[in-house]
């Protein structure tokens, strides 16, 4: 049976958890070929048992740029060409801009944000002439609830810029760079975030569903599988009771 991606070959981060698991698991279905970049070695061994050979695991700490170069090179080593880049991969944090280290900025700007960079600019050169890149950011880019949230959203502005900046020099290549927004998420990355436990609770009173993975990996698979004539910048997509 043809799906919608058969025979595309391309890179997800942070493909073992939330989120990137969930494309990971959209687009496997939809007879892509996905190397999956997690550090998480149980989990990738994991996700390969269950995805078989569709899946290839790339275990790299993408907040290390050695690490990275070394992913990428690993990537390379398997495959001679790419036909999309799902940046997924994110830290979130919630602390207010003062009280959080210059040290800590500095890393969560690494992973957020130059991350992405690198993943691109390491796979440009085999990137096919209708490849795809989207960036997975979040709608504190566009509106900060309160000041604990500015770091995570600073990181999340600065990769829509950078998105932005990707389309514009890509363009003349044919490749097309996206970002999707989603609002509130029902994913396990919130579960370690420090000092969130009462602002999360409060949410969930306030938007009792979120969004499921799934509902934002069908926004990614929809954004791939577009006509090589269409290109989809800019998608927000939030629970039906969140206001902003």
């Amino acid at each position: 049976m043809s799906t919608l991606l058969d025979g595309r070959i391309g890179v997800v981060t942070g493909a073992t958890s939330g989120i990137g698991e969930a494309v990971t698991d959209v687009l496997l279905a939809n007879g892509a070929r996905v190397f999956g970049v997690a550090r998480n070695a149980a989990r990738l061994e994991k996700a390969s048992d269950r995805w078989g050979s569709g899946f290839t695991p790339v275990r790299v700490d993408l907040a290390d740029r050695a690490a990275r170069s070394l992913g990428v090179a690993l990537i390379r080593a398997q495959c001679d060409r790419v036909d999309f880049v799902v940046n997924n991969a994110a830290e979130v944090l919630y602390a207010t801009p003062l009280a959080l280290e210059s040290e800590r900025w500095a890393a969560l700007l690494e992973l957020n944000v130059l991350a992405a960079l690198d993943i691109v600019r390491g796979t440009l050169d085999v990137m096919s002439d209708t490849a795809q890149v989207v960036n997975i950011s979040s709608v504190t880019a566009r509106s900060v609830p309160n000041a604990r949230f500015v770091p995570y959203a600073v990181s999340k502005l600065a990769l829509e810029r950078l998105t932005d900046g990707l389309r514009m020099e890509l363009a003349s290549r044919g490749v097309r760079v996206s970002s999707v927004a989603p609002g509130l998420v029902d994913t396990p990355v919130y579960d370690n975030v420090s000092g969130f436990a009462s602002t999360m609770a409060a949410l969930r009173a306030q938007v009792p569903q979120w969004l499921a993975p799934r509902d934002v990996a069908e926004a990614v698979l929809w954004i791939l599988s577009r006509p090589s004539n269409v290109q989809i910048n800019d998608m927000t997509i939030t629970p039906r009771s969140q206001a902003k």
